[in-house]
């Protein structure tokens, strides 16, 4: 097919652009043609595609057309992006046929820089049933249908990147002994009941057991941690990175991080309040994760402004002073870092400024919790207070639980103050603490605190009116503004097992940022695995910026982000010491493998960072 041709048929498909549900009708005989075209290409590339980074890996998209180009509008269209596809392209969604016909488009357009994955729902007995047949024949005809299942008989079923990331739809298989077991599977070919096929389309991973199991689908197995372990270890592989289950965040770990299940299809069906998400690998050995919240949900976020302070918009007259107690950020130079709980661990601090970037180039909320636990509490508070008082436009600190004598003559800042110099200057600290705001306003949309809510807040003023110098009190607003939980157990307010201050339930978050008009709650105070956690249908989010807390959680740590589109992003730290195995990606222009390439692992990075970005910014 020529180029040009081909293009215009590309074009045609991406004119809907911001028109949701809006079909777009090729002719048959185009369709026929990618079918034709796109196979070739399939049978002339290998079962196991072997691809370099930096590459966006793509879970299910199930004929969600408009979904499926907004991944293309924030990930870049081919061929300034290299995609992988894990497949489930057509069923469930109403535009199976423009899914498809974009998808093989671009495979025909860039066959070295796009690729596309066989799922389980690109097999005849499956798409008979769940939807594509039903659009083909209504749309086209029959024939129509079998051309597309003769393609999808030639669809690769595996990829492998830089020879450390395997990349399939469904999952292992008791049948999968080595990486040649795929190289050798014969195209074309329909899905068989059982066998390495089949498992790799339709096998799970299960939290509830180990070993292999049977599946609730009623077809192939489930797999537990242990068998992920083993496997990796044994093909000396880092990730396995799969789609073919719905994940409330659009991506899901598994066995310590060591498999990710990415679904690209957000609200899927119509049914399920879930993102999607986009996988991405880059040059630095980055795996970054894109997500998109449900078009239909529309957030309130207005407009960032910018300029060069937090000065209030023109026109705006605000009731505070300059010792309020709720930071106003209006007018930062986004984006805008927040990091949760540092505890102490100086080294950790550092490396949030390495990848956040020092200031003034980036601007920084922390949410409290600077001393304590860890071992550098003095070089941790020293660093931040400096960069305050160098840049307090663009710097801001907020008051956590351990910025309180009473807790931190506990928990080690007293005695390393005492150690290393003397009480006098645990007491200064303490009097410097007592004057830490204990909230900031995003915006007027994003309200941050270190501990969560209170029954004794009912509007921003009750924040604005508490004095300071002030120590922290054992009840009432501002001890629960730097105490207090939410609690997945229960609705409305709880007692919290810390002895102090309360638990609250989603219903009590719902209810305040309806009654404020606001839009997201931002807070730390809590060990959480990855770093950060969503609670509420995503309107708090927890962040904790201290990975491997005290040398005894395997957590990771992690640092959000408001940039200028309205995208919150979440840096995601994995503890220093846990040394992963990848080696240097290799790149070029293509996603193809260099002739003549000889992957080795080369320099070992101390760390792995993980981005993921939800998507608020799609109206």
């Amino acid at each position: 097919m020529d180029s040009a041709v081909l293009d215009g048929i590309i074009n045609k498909l991406l004119e809907v652009r911001g028109k949701p549900g809006k079909q777009v009708q090729l002719s048959e005989a185009q369709m026929r043609m990618l079918c034709v075209l796109s196979k070739e290409i399939f049978l002339k590339q290998p079962n196991l595609l072997e691809l370099e980074a930096p590459v966006k890996i793509c879970g299910d998209i199930h004929g969600q057309y408009s979904d499926l180009l907004r991944l293309f509008e924030h990930g870049g269209l081919p061929p300034r992006s290299n995609y992988l596809f894990l497949g489930d392209y057509v069923d469930r969604g109403k535009q199976s046929l423009e899914t498809i016909c974009l998808l093989l488009a671009y495979k025909i357009r860039y066959p070295e820089n796009f690729f596309l994955l066989r799922g389980n729902h690109e097999c005849a007995s499956v798409n008979r049933i769940y939807g594509f047949y039903d659009e083909c024949k209504r749309r086209f005809n029959v024939r129509l249908w079998k051309l597309f299942t003769d393609c999808f008989n030639c669809l690769p079923v595996a990829a492998l990147i830089d020879e450390r990331i395997l990349c399939m739809h469904g999952g292992l298989s008791p049948d999968l002994h080595n990486l040649d077991d795929i190289r050798s599977l014969q195209r074309p070919a329909d899905v068989p009941e059982s066998g390495l096929l089949c498992d790799l389309l339709w096998s799970d991973p299960s939290r509830d057991g180990q070993g292999w199991g049977l599946n609730d689908r009623g077809v192939s197995y489930t797999f537990g941690a242990d068998t992920v372990t083993e496997f990796l270890e044994k093909q000396d592989l880092d990730l396995i990175c799969r789609a073919h289950q719905v994940v409330e965040d659009g991506y899901e770990f598994f066995a310590n991080r060591q498999l990710v299940t990415i679904f690209s299809a957000p609200n899927y069906c119509g049914e399920f309040d879930n993102a999607g998400a986009m996988m991405t690998v880059d040059e630095t050995l980055t795996c970054s994760f894109q997500i998109l919240k449900p078009a239909d949900k529309k957030p309130k976020f207005g407009s960032f402004s910018f300029g060069t302070s937090a000065a209030a918009k023109p026109g705006y007259t605000p009731t505070k002073s300059k010792y309020d107690n709720l930071e106003y950020i209006f007018f930062i130079l986004l984006p805008l870092w927040y990091p949760g709980d540092i505890h102490g661990q100086y080294s950790d601090l550092l490396r949030l400024f390495e990848h956040g970037g020092l200031p003034p180039r980036s601007n920084y909320l922390f949410l409290g919790d600077y001393v304590d636990r860890g071992k550098q509490s003095l070089e941790t508070i020293c660093l931040l207070l400096a960069y305050k008082i160098r840049y307090p436009e663009n710097f801001f600190l907020l008051r956590g639980n351990h910025e309180c004598a009473s807790v931190n003559r506990i928990y080690g800042f007293y005695d390393e103050c005492k150690r290393r110099f003397n009480v006098r200057l645990w007491k200064l600290f303490t009097d410097c603490f007592n004057c830490l705001p204990v909230a900031a306003l995003i915006d007027e949309r994003i309200l941050c605190m270190h501990g969560g809510l209170s029954p004794d807040l009912h509007n921003l003023d009750d924040i604005r009116s508490l004095q300071r110098p002030a120590d922290v009190p054992e009840s009432g607003l501002l001890c629960d503004l730097l105490w207090s939980d939410p609690s997945r157990d229960g609705q409305g307010w709880g007692l919290n097992d810390r002895g102090v201050s309360y638990t609250f339930g989603a219903d009590t978050v719902t209810e305040f940022l309806e009654k404020q008009d606001l839009d997201l709650i931002c807070r730390a105070h809590q060990v959480v695995e990855d770093g950060y956690e969503f609670f509420a249908n995503r309107q708090l989010v927890t962040i904790f910026s201290a990975p491997n807390y005290c040398g005894e959680f395997d957590n990771a740590g992690a640092m959000m982000t408001v940039d200028e589109t309205l995208t919150c992003s979440f840096q995601i730290l994995k503890p220093a010491d846990k040394k992963p195995k990848f080696g240097s990606f290799s790149f070029g222009t293509s996603a193809a493998a260099k002739p003549g390439y000889t992957p080795t692992k080369s320099k070992m990075f101390l760390f792995l960072f993980f981005y993921v970005k939800l998507d608020i910014a799609l109206h």
